[in-house]
Order: structure tokens, then C-alpha cells, then sequence
């Protein structure tokens, strides 16, 4: 096409013009709320709440737990998620069973996947009284640390707990304080307790803990903690020694305190002095409250 102009004649070609393809975007889903969880251990100690946790819930929305009797579910417990929709709630059944099937219900028929706790009672294993120096402490020195314990370790360390009254000092430092019998055992052979035969607690409350003065007393306590075990009845003063001692075992948690009512007297610990927790009516009641 040709178009006049006062300056001259322009030649204008029209064509049709190229338009971009228009991009449909598919059509999405409608999303789909989280799955309902619950979780909680596998293992817990008969006759203790069991934890449960999950998520997935509405938020703020409540979260019924129920557990399978006789092939049908009962409620056990409800509780309310928070604003993420996440939930926790500790639950007791009334009957003691080896294992429970749990599962959590929510608005919208919402169901979880069940879960399976078993439960078994806490096996505590418990000796009586220890020395490692005088006669024993030569058989350790002879064949070494672990001899004491060749036959019985298997069975000590199968035990959730193992607590064991230690009859004597547990120091290189110290000297024989005066009486009849002062035993004293080395530093290899309490750490043995706790690696080869499975010593969870130890009772320092004893007429022997301080056989060997102030100094070796206090390394046998120091020396069991860092060991890894507990030590009860014993500590750099009275308030030390009479501190109760806590091990928690599939959700169960047991207290130990230690008492001495052996003399010498000068072992017993003080406000100010270490020593070892005498065991009167007074104290006792006191250990027990706290532990």
C-alpha cells in the first residue's frame, strides 16, 4: 500500500502480526491437609505414664488418644494441639499389660497410624558388701581387675540397675586411720566395676569409707562419679552425703540414699566436715521426702 505525503510517497507493508502463545497453567489440587502422627518409645517400665507426641492435628484443635482393649479402641486421654498443630500428653493405662496399641483421633475423622509400647517391669540388681584391698585387692593385683567379677558380671550387667555397697577406700593417697581392719582398693579396680561389670550405685555409707582419713574418702567419692557411677551416703559434708541420687530407667526414676549406723562415729560426715550420712530416725525421714 502506498501513502502520499507532502515529502513524497512511503511504501507501507502490513502483515500479520506473530502473537505469543497464551501459558494455561494446569489446574492444582486441592492441597491436602498433614497426615495425623503419634509417636512414643517402644519400651517403658510397667506401671509409668508413657509419653506420646505427634502432629498433623488442626491447630489449637483437640486430639483424643485411645487405645485397643478386647479388639475395640477406648479413649484413654484428650488433650489440645498447639498452633502448629503438634501435640504432647503423657498417658497412664489403668491396667498393667506387656504391651499397649495406642492411636490418636482428631476432627475430620482424622486417624494416626496405631502405635505398639511394650512395658516390663525394671530388673535391679543388688550386692551386698565389696572390698577391693586386703585379701581381694592381692587376687586383683594376681590376675587382675576383672577376676572378682569372672563369674557374675554377665548377670550384674543384664540388670536395668546394678547397686552395690563399696566396703572400703578407694585411693593411692591417705594412711590407715587407727582400728582393727582398714581396707583400701586401687583406682583400676572401681573403674572396672563400672565398665566390665555394670555398677550403676554405689553406697560409700560404711565403716570403711574412711579407713584411710579425709583425703582418700573424698577421692572415693570423686573418683566413682567420674567413673560413672552414682555415689550415695558419702560426700565433703552431711548435706553432700545425705543428697539423694537419681537414675531414670525406661521412664521410671529410682532414688538411692545412704545410711551408716556402724561405728567409728568420727566417720560420720558434719555441716562442715566430710563423711558419711549416720543413719537416725531424723535423717532417714529426711532422705526419703527428698529422694
Amino acid at each position: 500500500m502506498r501513502r502520499r505525503s507532502g515529502c513524497g510517497t512511503a511504501l507501507v507493508t502490513a502483515g500479520a502480526l506473530a502473537l505469543p502463545p497464551f501459558l494455561i497453567a494446569p489446574a492444582h489440587a486441592a492441597q491436602q491437609p498433614p497426615a495425623l502422627e503419634l509417636s512414643a518409645p517402644r519400651l517403658v517400665a510397667s506401671g509409668v505414664a508413657i509419653p506420646l507426641k505427634g502432629g498433623g492435628a488442626a491447630p489449637n484443635g483437640r486430639v483424643r488418644v485411645e487405645i485397643r482393649i478386647d479388639k475395640r479402641w477406648r479413649g484413654l486421654a484428650a488433650t489440645r494441639a498447639d498452633i502448629q498443630g503438634r501435640f504432647r500428653r503423657a498417658v497412664r493405662p489403668r491396667r498393667l499389660r506387656s504391651r499397649y496399641v495406642l492411636r490418636a483421633t482428631a476432627a475430620g475423622n482424622a486417624t494416626s497410624k496405631r502405635v505398639s509400647v511394650r512395658s516390663r517391669p525394671v530388673l535391679l540388681a543388688a550386692v551386698g558388701d565389696i572390698n577391693l584391698g586386703d585379701g581381694p585387692g592381692a587376687l586383683i593385683d594376681a590376675f587382675g581387675p576383672r577376676y572378682p567379677w569372672s563369674g557374675t558380671a554377665t548377670a550384674l550387667r543384664a540388670a536395668d540397675v546394678t547397686f552395690g555397697n563399696l566396703e572400703c577406700a578407694v585411693s593411692t593417697r591417705g594412711a590407715p586411720v587407727p582400728k582393727q581392719y582398714n581396707f583400701r582398693g586401687r583406682p583400676a579396680a572401681l573403674k572396672t566395676m563400672a565398665t566390665y561389670a555394670g555398677f550403676d550405685v554405689l553406697n560409700l555409707a560404711n565403716n570403711h569409707t574412711g579407713d584411710y582419713g579425709t583425703r582418700a574418702l573424698l577421692d572415693t567419692v570423686k573418683l566413682t562419679r567420674g567413673f560413672g557411677m552414682q555415689a550415695v551416703g558419702a560426700g565433703g559434708s552431711l548435706a553432700s552425703a545425705a543428697e539423694p541420687r537419681k537414675i531414670t530407667r525406661l521412664g521410671l526414676r529410682i532414688a538411692f540414699v545412704g545410711f551408716s549406723s556402724l561405728l567409728p562415729a568420727s566417720f560420720y560426715a558434719g555441716p562442715n566436715n566430710a563423711g558419711t550420712q549416720p543413719a537416725t530416725p531424723a535423717l532417714i525421714a529426711a532422705g526419703v521426702r527428698r529422694a
